[in-house]
């Protein structure tokens, strides 16, 4: 069962543009006159020429979904017809043209308004028709003469009362053309019942789907239309005015189809016929209209879906949610539950009080509100539609409000059936409504209408000069009602003219109880106006209400309307409207509304528009004042007259603090108050920060990223007082974001503050988990009963000081289970919210979705132990008693799968109607199909069947679209006898005889077909042509070969090819900007087999696929500047033949979106662009952009793993979604072997393969949280074979401190600090010999960490880097400051191979604003790498990293500023290698000629320019320089300089200084006091000369090879026979460096052809080496391994070497004949005896020793081994070779010296020569100087006890003198301390190690700092220790004598030998010196071990050098 979430479907889809040619709908249209045309279309304006041959019949209709449109026909500039129409609506013209020149406009006015229901497509869409029929051509359409009436449909009430499925295709019927003229031409009237009890346990809700279409020709008969009526009443589109009737839409060519889902009721379906002009006289030619009714319907299951559906439900008791004086303010959605039919909620109030409530319905849902008390009934209202409302004057007592929902049908309903409702609530007591009305004189209530009417005349001269700005302040308007019974009464309407392009935002504020007033703008249009922003339909309103709304105005005439709120309503059985109450029944409420209005009028252009981010997107503005009408009142207003302040928003347009831009909110209050605050963002940091005049009195948060992105604060406020919130949003970049607000104010004195209260806390029955059983039930079990809100139970605490917390466990037991859950409180008191956690780590959070109602957002768990966490966000400012309700439900993804088909959404999928056979009537005409369509996926059967009858011979085309995971059959069978005459794959093409047919399309996957919930369809092209008149169609195109198409596609309207058989062919785009690319492509079908368009750009990656229409096929794709490749294929037609291809290619500006298509498998070639395929062992190195396919948003990819592998899995995705991963062993879907469940936009997980031979399966699930019109993702996958992992992991270095960051960064000295040269080292994660700044333990499975502290002189920012590899390690970033994360690092994946040259990953923190202070930089390692140290014991590992740190101060330009410069600085640069500068910048960098002049490095007056530049195209932020050799001089320093007026840089110096030396850059030589120092084999003054046996080609010395290059020594690394359980390892010697055949040097990394050279071979296979390694730098030494699991029990293999694969330098290939030949036999199986002691196999009574041993039973070691404290043999390994000249020289301090402890001790040193590193890099103060602080310590005599150095510097140029700085307190007083070296630390620059110092070292004896020397001192006193005397302790007793050191000892005879005669007796004394020389033997051992071997590698445990040597006396005394 597949593990993965249920997605939301996107709102994006992918819809061709509309063709810029009407060609390309029929080619011959232009030659012929005939012209067809339809499809569903993305809208655009387009205007096209009619050329009409000879007179004809013209119809077009289009009919749009989130737009307006205009169709008009104008000849010479006059209008010949027009039609237009709304969003939703249809505009159609019918006429007849005759022949000449015309032109179509379709213009299209995109509109927010009247967009209900449209949730299949977010972009303005239509369907869109046209044709065009010569008058010649008429008769051929000339009627069947079928039936001439309709059925009578009994089926349909059968099927209804049945609760069963019914659909059929009747037969179809000619109607006279005489009846057109009737009002309605079939009328069906039906009846559905309201379902049973019984009915409903088996889930069905009373819920119908209903499908009714006729099939006609459009051309001629498209006037048929459909509607359907909720009533006994047939209808047409001009009487469907009540909002209960929908109509049929020309949804296909030739099919105009009605789709509806509803509820019982009476319904009417009628057909009429709409009449052109002239259409009669038309239609006589084809004497009736044919067409073919099919109808379908089926009963609908829509469960409630808490995991998909986003609403809420009506609390049980409103009380918990009012506050101590009966005020309420509730508003959420809720769940329009078809099921119960109806929510209730009740509640008491203890004095007289106005209750308000107004639902906002959704298009086709209906709302009943009743309100009761224990009497009955107080008032209700039942209209149908819109809004509904009540208003009522109630007395003190309990009332029961009922939310019923009935009377509903939709035509196209939301995803998974989520229909939802806007309820709004007020209580206020009736007191408090008299005062407020007293205090804004409603009684007297001044008309402000003249006022309001002159200020919107105002606006146009206004807009003129400036903009128009209107803010809410003290000043407020009055308008009078004319009734209070009487609702939504327009009671202003504003008139105002825009003279320009305006962006506009629009508020209303009133108090909700006493007004309730919404607001609308309407725009002239003709004699009428059309509303564009405002609605009564709940699904237009989005984050507004009703009260606000922004749009883009035109110029134009607009008008303003306010309107009073809805009031209760009854809609009588005749369908009359009363108003249920009176005037009479108000007494307090007055006649008279109060209101502030907020307009902005913001001047703009096109061009503004379209750069801006949030163009088109729905959000709200943060008010400038909280003092308004509806929150907490004007200062003439008092706040103890209103209900508390409530503020809510989930789409808050977020500022860009980065350049301090922030959103502020004024508060004045006038009664003490407490404020609470909730802001969450989608993963940004915020800070949060209340202002009390100049003072900030509260803070929250940061400029660091936290988990989960939630900030909130509480605090009781004193009254009279005014306060500012400002909120900063610090989003990655400037782009649109949004942040969700929740505020809520309430004066203090109404929370009612107990004592005590009766507490109760959720425990397990907080979690409910819900089954399908068998029966189809749905059960709730753990809970009796509990489902829905109203039934769950409710707890209580008291608050305390701190915050509440409550842990649940959560125990999963299934594979998997979806978890969903809410909390329901009063958020001022509380601010609740629920989490899931793991470990301690948080994994799943939510948000508020209204003010008391928090949700968890859905996740799939697998099986596992996790805690749900409710708790208080924030401590409480006023303790209190808290009730909160709430659940957790759980339900199984097996079962959630099972019946997704029935839960599935109730819309349509935008499936055609698929009649039951294609010759139904407007299909398969004369014999002639051209049928391009998405059919519905049946997931269930697994098949699609397609009927059609052939008259006479024809051919046929069927071709299938192919998808991803998704394999197809297809067979074309003969129904007579079921012989299969056509099948294919994916397409077919033939001949079929006469007959009856059916097409059968089987689709299987390996992965499960898609979810029905996600509306998958096959898309097929379907062509049929009598073969009679092929010859005709084929004649009109004449060639024999194709004609050449250009290289380059170029703009073009219409270019023509012809083209001989099937297509093949690239073509070149060049888009010179950021440009929206259309391509149109358009072909006969039945000739050319079906064309698509693939677009690929410049990497081969493949980006866009075409979609199709008849005969044609469009690309459009929004694509940045750059070139591209467009590639044509055909598929198969019946035979090669001749035919045109019509290509147009268009573009437009736009924002760039490119991502390639993820490809099924990692071995497919699709995969090369992006790194593959994987290697024959799996390796592989993936990484791409992808795009997301919103319509299936599931991606699968097959990974092999032939052999054992380690993998690693990164995502990262844009804020708008996230990915949850999984990966399975098999094809059916079972418990996913790893898995990550991200909540940011980074998933990462490394895991273990196992070798298998089928594929594993990769599946990313998308979790669209906030579709985009571009949703893309990086996806990167690392997989290495687990023993290639272990030679990556394996150390090439010894462990120093220095190869960790310093431990201190101060910015006062440096700008920018950093090495690529760092490590981690294996004893430093798991051991207890820590580093300085280590501040983790050094435990198993724990993450390794390290501190730094950070000095930031003055105020800036700064930009960290850290680079390591991807598969093996992980270091995050932070940045402390007192223990407050304020940065933290996000991972960046490096694709651009020009851009990076060796790093593959990196973690970075970038532009980090920081203040001036002391802050710790935090580097964490991954918990993987410690994971890996524990799967590879046996080797030394090492975590190699680069880290940089950049500084730069504040207050520089606002230019496009220089982040951060890579290497940032270079000390010894050779002026012969190429200098590579890596720069990034705040913003994307413009490429131009200009480039190349903008950036050079500066000496004096020199200027050196980058010979390149190379801008990364993932990046345009980050560039590459790169300077050849040559550019500069030596001995000279260069400044980095930046000439520009838009590009800044760092304030930083950049300095590259070069070596005074020209030493040749392939050497690697160092420069030594201007010299060159040449390592072997180069010599020479510049080391461009080679030793013997070496020759220079390309400057690098080439092994000169034998005349006759050969394999000089062979061998296996273990003895024949082997146990399978050893490694086997085969060590080759060549006399010289291998080549490949084609002259390329083998390395590591291309090592194939000797993988290939070296065969194990068996008598029935060979075994190839899995991996290959060269062990010296010559290249001349390898090592193959071999996996033992290939070599069978039992085996003999024989070395096998293959010929010519292997070449020297010189092209000859290498020989092998003098070798021996090689044999190993495997044992038949792995023994463990005593008798060879486990280093050998037994062969008889034989043991043969592995390698290393020896003796009968393998128990002794062999030649050059010796034993080791386990057992073991162990290879002798020789110490490195020591330069003797090499030595320290002279010390500061000699012989023996007393010391006070505390003092500073500081130690001079002098080399004969500088010190380098093993690796051979300098060691001076700047870098590597640690490794001089680890060669010298202070060793305790006779003692484990080592003191290192705390810093160490060199203080010449040439680095030879070095200064020794000792902390003496560490010392132990009345010790002696010893200066000892430590061996192999220091190097020469020939790799050669230093040699013992050639001067006596220094002892130190320690002192207290006393005058007592080793006495204490009392009072005045010394009390001398025993054997001293004197006043100071500097006297010996007598016995005692003065021992070498300095101590007094007891004079013992040494001559007197006893076994207790003292320490230094000479058995004593023998004993510890043999001790002490064994373990000198061990240690030298062990550092022998650590050095780099230059034969073999070996696997060692790597130690920390600085620990490695205490407690060793390493030189004598």
């Amino acid at each position: 069962m597949v593990i993965w979430v249920l997605i939301s479907c996107a709102l994006a889809c992918d819809l061709p543009q509309l063709p810029p040619v009407l060609e390309f709908f029929t080619p011959t249209f232009t030659s012929e006159g005939y012209l067809a045309g339809s499809g569903r279309f993305a809208s655009s304006s387009q205007v096209y020429t009619l050329q009409i041959s000879q007179d004809s019949w013209f119809r077009v209709s289009a009919e749009p979904k989130r737009h307006a449109v205009e169709l008009i026909v104008t000849q010479s500039s006059n209008q010949k017809y027009y039609s237009s129409a709304k969003a939703l609506g249809r505009a159609a013209i019918s006429g007849k043209l005759l022949a000449g020149t015309y032109e179509l406009s379709v213009l299209i006015e995109e509109s927010s308004q009247a967009t209900a229901n449209i949730f299949d497509c977010k972009f303005p869409n239509m369907y869109f028709n046209i044709a065009v029929t010569p008058y010649i051509l008429l008769p051929s359409y000339k009627s069947k003469n079928f039936a001439q009436s309709f059925p009578d449909l009994k089926e349909l009430d059968d099927a209804i009362n049945t609760m069963n499925p019914f659909s059929n295709t009747f037969d179809s019927t000619s109607i006279p053309v005489k009846d057109l003229k009737k009002d309605f031409l079939a009328k069906y009237q039906f009846t559905v019942p309201e379902i049973s009890e019984e009915m409903r346990l088996f889930g069905f809700t009373g819920l119908w789907e209903l499908t009714f279409s006729l099939h006609h020709d459009f051309a001629t008969t498209g006037g048929l239309r459909i509607a359907l009526n909720k009533g006994k009443e047939p209808v047409n589109e001009k009487s469907c005015i009540n909002g209960m009737c929908l109509m049929g839409r020309q949804d296909q060519q030739n099919s105009i189809t009605l789709h509806s889902v509803f509820t019982e009721g009476i319904y009417t379906i009628s057909i009429y016929y709409e009449l052109a002009d002239g259409e009669e006289d038309m239609l006589s030619n084809i004497s009736n209209v044919d067409c073919t009714l099919h109808v379908s319907i089926e009963p609908k299951i829509a469960l409630e879906d808490r995991f998909n559906c986003d609403a809420g439900r009506l609390p049980h008791n409103m009380n918990s949610l009012m506050d101590s004086e009966g005020f309420l303010k509730y508003s959420d959605w809720i769940f329009a539950d078809f099921a119960a039919k109806m929510q209730s909620t009740e509640f008491t109030i203890e004095k007289p009080s106005v209750f308000r409530i107004n639902s906002i319905e959704p298009s086709g849902i209906d709302v009943d509100l009743v309100l009761k008390d224990i009497k009955g009934i107080i008032t209700q209202s039942n209209a149908v539609g819109g809004v509904e409302g009540l208003l009522a004057e109630l007395k003190a007592g309990t009332y029961t409000l009922e939310v019923s929902f009935v009377n509903s049908f939709v035509e196209d309903t939301r995803h998974k059936f989520c229909e939802t409702v806007l309820i709004e609530i007020g209580l206020s007591p009736q007191e408090a409504v008299k005062a407020f009305s007293e205090e804004l004189f409603l009684s007297e209530c001044e008309d402000s209408a003249e006022e309001l009417t002159n200020a919107f005349i105002g606006f146009k001269e206004q807009l003129e000069s400036k903009s128009v700005q209107i803010y809410p302040s003290s000043i407020y308007f009055t308008l009078p009602v004319s009734s209070l019974s009487e609702g939504e009464i327009e009671i202003f309407r504003g008139t105002f003219d825009i003279p320009k392009l305006v962006f506009s935002y629009f508020e209303i504020y009133s108090d909700f109880v006493t007004s309730d007033l919404s607001i609308t703008l309407e725009k002239k249009s003709g004699k009428e106006s059309e509303t564009i922003r405002g609605s009564s339909d709940a699904l237009d309103l989005g984050e507004h209400g009703r009260r606000s709304f922004h749009s883009e105005l035109q110029p134009g005439r607009y008008y303003f309307v306010i309107r009073t709120g809805p009031t209760a309503k009854i809609v009588s059985s005749s369908g009359q409207t009363t108003f249920y109450n009176t005037d009479s029944d108000y007494k307090v409420l007055k006649r008279c509304v109060a209101f502030q209005l907020r307009i902005q009028l913001i001047v703009t252009s096109e061009k503004s528009l379209k750069i801006w981010n949030c163009r088109g997107e729905d959000f709200r503005f943060l008010p400038k004042s909280f003092n308004t009408l509806d929150r907490l009142g004007t200062r003439k207003v008092s706040q103890n007259n209103l209900p508390a302040t409530v503020f809510y928003s989930s789409n808050i347009m977020a500022p860009y603090s980065h350049q301090n831009i922030t959103d502020k909110v004024e508060i004045y209050l006038e009664t003490e108050s407490v404020i609470r605050v909730l802001a969450e963002s989608a993963g940004s940091p915020m800070i949060l920060r209340v202002w009390k005049g100049p003072d900030i009195i509260m803070i929250e948060g940061s400029q660091s990223a936290k988990n989960p992105p939630i900030y909130s604060f509480s605090l009781t406020l004193p009254q009279h007082t005014s306060y500012t919130l400002e909120i900063l949003h610090y989003q990655e970049k400037k782009e649109c974001s949004m942040y969700l607000l929740l505020v809520e104010i309430i004066p203090k004195s109404r929370i009612f503050m107990p004592e005590e209260c009766p507490e109760s806390s959720p425990k397990d029955d907080f979690i409910v988990e819900r089954l399908l059983e068998y029966a189809g039930l749905f059960e709730l079990i753990d809970l009796e009963g509990v489902s829905t809100i109203s039934q769950e139970p409710v707890f209580e605490f008291r608050q305390r000081k701190g915050t509440y917390q409550v842990i649940i466990p959560l125990e999963v037991t299934t594979e998997s289970s979806m978890i969903t859950g809410h909390i329901l409180t009063s958020f001022v008191k509380s601010g609740l919210v629920v989490e899931i956690s793991k470990e301690k780590e948080v994994i799943e959070w939510g948000r508020y979705k209204a003010p008391h109602r928090y949700e968890l957002d859905p996740i799939a768990l697998p099986s596992g132990t996790y805690e749900i966490m409710i708790k208080e966000i924030s401590s409480a400012a006023a303790q209190t008693c808290v009730k909160y309700t709430g659940s957790i439900l759980m339900e199984d993804v097996a079962f959630w799968d099972d019946i997704s088909s029935m839960v599935k959404k109730t819309e349509t999928c935008n499936y055609p109607d698929m009649p039951g056979s294609l010759n139904s009537v407007g299909l398969l005409k004369e014999g002639i199909l051209s049928w391009h369509q998405k059919l519905m996926m049946d997931t269930v059967m697994g098949q699609t069947f397609i009927e059609f009858n052939l008259d006479e011979e024809s051919l046929i085309t069927f071709y299938i679209v192919p998808q991803n995971n998704i394999e197809f059959f297809i067979s074309v069978d003969l129904m007579v006898d079921f012989t299969t005459k056509l099948e294919g794959i994916t397409s077919v093409a033939g001949v079929l005889d006469p007959g009856y047919y059916i097409i059968e399309i089987v689709y299987t996957s390996n992965f499960g077909l898609p979810n029905p919930r996600l509306c998958p369809g096959i898309e097929v092209d379907f062509n049929i042509l009598p073969k009679s008149k092929y010859s005709d169609i084929a004649s009109k195109y004449t060639c024999k070969s194709s004609q050449t198409i250009p290289e380059k596609l170029s703009e073009t309207k219409q270019s023509k090819y012809l083209q001989f058989g099937k297509i093949d062919k690239y073509m070149e785009i060049t888009v010179e900007e950021v440009e929206e690319i259309d391509i149109f492509a358009n072909y006969p079908t039945i000739l050319s087999g079906y064309v698509h368009l693939e677009l690929y750009d410049a990497g081969n990656r493949l980006i866009k696929r075409s979609v199709g229409g008849n005969n044609w096929s469009s690309l459009n794709a929004p694509v940045p500047k750059g070139k591209y490749k467009l590639k044509i294929i055909s598929d198969s037609a019946w035979e090669d033949t001749c035919w045109a291809l019509g290509l147009s290619f268009t573009h437009k500006a736009s924002e760039a979106c490119v991502g390639g298509l993820l490809p099924a498998s990692l071995m497919d070639q699709e995969s090369i662009p992006y790194g593959g395929p994987q290697d024959k062992f799996g390796a592989i190195s993936f990484h791409g952009t992808f795009q997301v396919d919103t319509e299936n948003p599931k991606d699968v990819v097959k990974i092999y793993a032939p052999v054992k592998a380690i993998v690693r899995i990164m995502t990262i995705t844009d804020s708008f979604s996230r990915i949850e991963s999984a990966v399975y062993r098999e094809e059916i879907f079972g418990s996913p072997i790893a898995y990550s469940s991200n909540k940011s936009k980074y998933g990462s997980f490394i895991f273990e393969l196992t070798e298998q031979t089928d594929p594993y399966f990769l599946v990313l699930s998308h979790i669209l949280e906030d579709p985009e019109d571009c949703l893309l993702y990086d996806l990167k996958i690392v997989i290495e074979p687990q023993n290639t992992v272990s030679d990556i992991l394996e150390c090439k270095m010894n462990a120093h401190e220095s190869l960790l960051p310093p431990t201190i960064i101060d910015f006062s000295e440096y700008n920018s600090i950093g090495s690529d040269e760092y490590a981690i080292f294996d004893d430093w994660m798991i051991g207890d010999k820590l580093p300085d700044g280590v501040a983790s333990k050094g435990k198993k499975n724990s993450k390794f960490v390290y501190q730094m502290d950070l000095l930031i002189p003055k105020d800036g920012s700064v930009s960290i880097e850290s680079n390591y590899d991807f598969l093996t390690n992980d270091i995050g970033i932070e940045i402390l400051k007192e223990q407050e994360v304020v940065g933290s690092s996000g991972w960046r994946v490096i694709s651009d191979e020009e851009i990076e040259d060796e790093e593959n990953f990196s973690s970075v923190i970038e532009d980090l604003p920081l203040a001036k202070g002391k802050y710790k930089i935090v580097l964490k390692q991954g918990l993987a790498s410690n994971h890996l140290i524990q799967r590879y014991p046996d080797i030394s590992i090492c975590f190699p990293f680069s880290f940089f740190v950049q500084f730069s101060s504040s207050g520089d330009s606002e230019y496009n500023k220089l982040s951060t410069v890579n290497p940032p600085d270079v000390s010894n640069l050779n002026v012969l290698q190429t200098l590579l500068l890596f720069l990034k910048f705040k913003h994307p960098v413009e490429d131009n000629d200009e480039l190349k002049s903008i950036f050079a490095l500066k000496a004096g007056k020199v200027s050196i320019f980058p010979n390149e530049i190379i801008i990364s195209e993932s990046e345009p932020s980050r560039l590459k320089l790169k300077f050849e050799p040559n550019s500069f001089k030596p001995s000279t320093c260069y400044e980095l300089d930046i000439i520009s007026d838009e590009l800044v840089g760092d304030g930083i110096k950049h300095q590259y200084c070069t070596s005074p030396c020209k030493c040749n850059p392939k050497s690697n030589a160092e420069c030594s006091e201007d010299k060159c120092i040449c390592p072997d084999p180069y010599t020479g003054l510049e080391c461009f000369q080679c030793v013997d046996g070496y020759e220079m080609e390309k400057n690098s010395c080439i092994f000169v090879a034998d005349e006759n290059p050969k394999i000089s020594a062979i061998n296996f690394n273990i003895e024949s026979p082997m146990r399978h359980s050893q490694q086997l390892r085969l060590y080759v010697d060549f006399t010289s460096a291998p080549y490949e055949k084609e002259g390329e040097k083998i390395t590591r990394i291309n090592a194939e052809d000797i993988k290939s050279a070296f065969l194990l071979a068996s008598s029935s296979k060979s075994i190839t080496a899995f991996t290959v390694l060269p062990l010296v730098k010559s290249d001349t030494k390898w090592v193959l391994r071999y996996a033992s699991e290939d070599l069978d029990y039992g085996g003999s293999y024989e070395l096998k070497i293959q010929p010519d694969l292997l070449f020297a330098a010189n092209g000859r290939a290498f020989s092998f004949s003098n070798l021996p030949k090689l044999i190993m036999e495997v044992s038949i199986k792995d023994q463990d005896t005593t008798a060879c002691n486990g280093h050998g196999v037994e062969k008889g009574l034989v043991c043969t020793c592995d390698s290393g041993y020896k003796g009968s039973d393998c128990n002794a070691c062999d030649t050059g081994f010796k034993k080791i404290e386990s057992g073991d043999c162990e290879e002798v390994i020789e110490a490195p070779e020591i330069d003797n000249s090499a030595t320290l020289t002279s010390i500061s301090i000699t012989g023996f010296i007393s010391i006070v402890q505390g003092e500073k001790l500081t130690l001079e040193l002098e080399f004969s020569q500088r010190p380098y590193t093993e690796k051979g890099y300098v060691i001076d103060s700047l870098s590597n100087s640690q490794y001089m602080k680890n060669a010298f310590a202070l060793q305790r005599i006779k003692a484990d006890k080592f003191i290192f150095p705390i810093s160490a510097r060199n203080s010449d140029k040439f680095g030879k003198i070095w200064m020794l700085d000792f902390q003496s307190s560490a010392l132990d007083p009345d010790r002696i301390y010893k200066l000892v070296q430590v061996p192999h630390i220091l190097y020469t620059a020939k790799g050669m190690s230093f040699s013992d110092p050639s001067v006596d070292l220094p002892k130190f004896k320690v002192f207290m700092s006393t005058d007592c020397g080793p006495g204490i001192q009392e009072q005045d006193k010394c009390i001398c220790p025993s054997g001293y005397e004197g006043k100071k302790c500097d006297s010996c007793t007598s016995k005692f004598t003065r021992s070498l050191n300095g101590e007094c000892i007891f004079a013992t005879p040494t001559y007197i030998q006893s076994s207790d005669s003292g320490e230094f007796s000479f058995t004593s004394t023998l004993l510890y010196c043999l001790g002490y020389f064994l373990v000198v033997l061990l240690i030298i051992y062990a550092i022998r071990s650590m050095r780099k071997s230059q034969e073999f590698p070996r696997e060692f445990e790597l130690k920390d050098s600085k620990h490695e040597y205490e407690g060793i006396d390493l030189y004598s005394n």
